[in-house]
């Protein structure tokens, strides 16, 4: 018997897309980080204690690309923005707008950074338990949230709105400040309400001086 000879098969002449083509990725979630920063922004804002306990057992703080934009940058812008507008009402002319909502940008994100050393300094001689720059501005970042918050209302044209904005806002900056020195600076219990005392101090001197600082193109 003679043996029956088998054909081979032949190739397939469909493609296989899904091994030739690269995996479909989904589109990054562009609103991901908006959704994170309003979040944040209420959260600390209306219940700070709990905020600041959260962000600590969370494990890791924020990189600075997150801390920076868009929280800090979108409300310090805010504050120039709101400057100009209360200034255009106002019928400033067009430079003193100009160099009046510079300065109030570049002022409250100087508060920021100034504000974030001292908080380092005030921590490092109070016995805090390893917190690094990194974190200090974090902590001045979502801390001084309610402050920058309230700087919108600087498109009313009223003569030295800002200092009186400070002066309402100051004192709930204060206790948003102080329940965050325990629990996220990690400032032993016995020695918080020093740190908070300090912190304060450092942050009325600061605002102070970088308020007048925003003003002077007005005066």
């Amino acid at each position: 018997m003679s043996a029956k000879s088998v054909a081979p098969p032949e190739p397939s002449s469909k493609v296989a897309v899904a091994d030739d083509a690269p995996a479909a990725t989904a589109p990054p979630a562009t609103g991901a980080g908006w959704g994170r920063f309003l979040a944040r922004t209420a959260f600390v804002s209306l219940r700070p204690r709990a905020f600041w306990t959260k962000l600590r057992e969370g494990g890791a703080v924020p990189s600075t690309a997150e801390l920076l934009w868009p929280h800090a940058l979108i409300l310090t812008l805010a504050d120039g923005a709101a400057v100009a507008v209360g200034d255009i009402i106002h019928g400033h002319p067009a430079d003193v707008v100009a160099l009046h909502g510079a300065l109030a940008f570049a002022t409250a994100f100087l508060l920021v950074i100034v504000f974030a050393l001292v908080a380092r300094a005030v921590v490092a001689g109070r016995g805090g338990a390893g917190v690094n720059l990194h974190e200090a501005f974090a902590f001045s970042v979502y801390g001084l949230t309610p402050l920058l918050l309230l700087g919108i209302l600087n498109v009313i044209p009223v003569k030295w709105l800002s200092m009186i904005i400070g002066f309402i806002a100051l004192p709930y900056s204060f206790y948003v400040l102080a329940v965050g020195v325990v629990p996220f600076l990690r400032v032993p219990e016995r020695r918080g309400a020093e740190g908070a005392g300090l912190l304060s101090a450092g942050l009325l001197l600061a605002w102070s001086l970088t308020t007048a600082l925003a003003a002077l193109p007005t005066l």
